[in-house]
C-alpha cells in the first residue's frame, strides 16, 4: 500500500475519531445537578481525541507531501498548531474533573469548571482558526479536485469570519458545527489521497 493511501486512511480515521469525540462530548446540561455523571464520558472522549491527533498529523503529512507547493507546507505548519491546541484542550479536560472531585468546597469546584471552560474555549478558537487556515491553504495549493478545493477555501474563510464576528459560540454545538464542516473536507481529502 502506498504512503498516500495510508495517509488517506489516517486522515479519514483521525477525522472520524474527531466526529465521534464531538458526538459523545458532554455538554453543560450533562453536568447539571441531578444529571447523570458525565465524568467517565468526558474522560473517554478526550482520550479518544488525543488518540486521533497522531492519525490526523500523518494524514496531513501525506497531503502535504503530495504537493510540494509552499502553501501545502504552510498548511501543515498551521495544522500542527491546531493539533497542539487540541492536545492542550483535551488534556485540560482530563485534569480538571479529577481536581474538582478532590475539592471539598463546591463553589471552588464550580469556579475550577468555569476556568476550565474558559481555557478550553480559548484553545477551541485557536483550533478553529488554525484548522480553517490549514484547510484553505491546502485547498489553494492546487492538488485537490476543484470542487473540494473551492469548498475548503470557502469553509475555511467562512469559519474564521464567523468566529471573528461572534456568529459561532464556542460551546459543544457551535464548535461541533465547525468540526462537521471541516470533517467533510478532511474526508474528501482523505478519499482523494486514497484514489491518487
Amino acid at each position: 500500500m502506498t504512503d498516500q493511501r495510508l495517509g488517506g486512511i489516517a486522515l479519514i480515521a483521525g477525522t472520524l475519531g474527531m466526529l465521534v469525540t464531538m458526538a459523545f462530548h458532554p455538554t453543560a446540561h450533562d453536568f447539571a445537578p441531578g444529571a447523570a455523571d458525565a465524568g467517565a464520558r468526558m474522560i473517554a472522549v478526550h482520550w479518544l481525541a488525543i488518540a486521533t491527533l497522531p492519525l490526523s498529523f500523518l494524514g496531513g503529512l501525506a497531503l502535504t507531501r503530495r504537493s510540494a507547493h509552499r502553501l501545502a507546507v504552510a498548511a501543515l505548519a498551521v495544522f500542527c498548531l491546531a493539533l497542539i491546541a487540541g492536545l492542550v484542550a483535551a488534556t485540560i479536560s482530563l485534569a480538571v474533573p479529577a481536581l474538582a472531585r478532590q475539592m471539598a468546597d463546591e463553589p471552588a469546584a464550580r469556579l475550577i469548571f468555569r476556568h476550565d471552560a474558559a481555557l478550553i474555549q480559548a484553545f477551541g478558537r485557536v483550533i478553529v482558526v488554525a484548522m480553517s487556515a490549514a484547510i484553505a491553504l491546502w485547498s489553494a495549493a492546487g492538488r485537490l479536485p476543484r470542487p473540494l478545493a473551492i469548498y475548503g477555501i470557502a469553509a475555511g474563510v467562512l469559519a474564521i469570519a464567523a468566529l471573528a464576528s461572534g456568529q459561532i459560540r464556542m460551546d459543544a454545538h457551535g464548535f461541533g458545527l465547525v468540526v462537521l464542516a471541516q470533517a467533510i473536507w478532511m474526508v474528501g481529502a482523505g478519499i482523494d489521497l486514497w484514489r491518487a
